[in-house]
């Protein structure tokens, strides 16, 4: 008799299956992994106002449409460092595989684009990354942890109750 507004991953996990389920339809020989990238690089920002953290809203919002466009993918689509100690020097490197589908060999400008940002925290990727057609080549992203720029920007982060994320995008 009204409408009804749900949110939650209980809502999210049907349309994420029926997307996955269209992309794999429009690209049988994909492996589940790479249907999931190509939803994953597709996405839009779910929050503009920037104010929850990625680990808790994910990559963005979906759209099958785009993805199904995409001739190309990085996998994982999403990746986390971890809890981090802040009183200690890292450095930390994530691979992450970058698949051209394309008949032609392309290069890939790539992009960090920083959400939430912490005094001494730095977090990389390669400016271009070079694809030959129909095939893959690993990159790493990487993130660096100075406490000294940390304490001397006057942050202080304590290690037993931690909540700080640094979160972002390489594009």
């Amino acid at each position: 008799t009204g409408s009804l507004t749900l949110q939650g991953t209980s809502m999210a996990a049907p349309h994420v299956a029926g997307a996955a389920a269209l992309l794999r339809q429009e690209h049988p020989r994909l492996r589940p992994g790479a249907i999931g990238a190509l939803l994953q690089n597709s996405t839009v920002d779910g929050n503009s106002s920037s104010d929850t953290g990625l680990a808790r809203l994910g990559v963005g919002v979906i759209r099958v449409d785009e993805a199904a466009k995409l001739s190309s993918y990085a996998s994982p689509g999403g990746i986390s460092f971890g809890r981090i100690n802040p009183r200690n020097l890292v450095d930390r490197a994530k691979r992450v595989t970058l698949t051209n589908m394309s008949k032609y060999k392309r290069r890939f400008w790539v992009t960090h684009v920083p959400q939430a940002t912490y005094p001494g925290v730095t977090v990389s990727c390669p400016n271009a990354v070079s694809v030959d057609r129909y095939g893959s080549r690993e990159f790493k992203i990487q993130l660096r942890f100075d406490p000294a720029a940390s304490a001397a920007a006057g942050a202080f982060d304590q290690a037993s109750v931690s909540q700080t994320e640094v979160d972002g995008w390489c594009v």
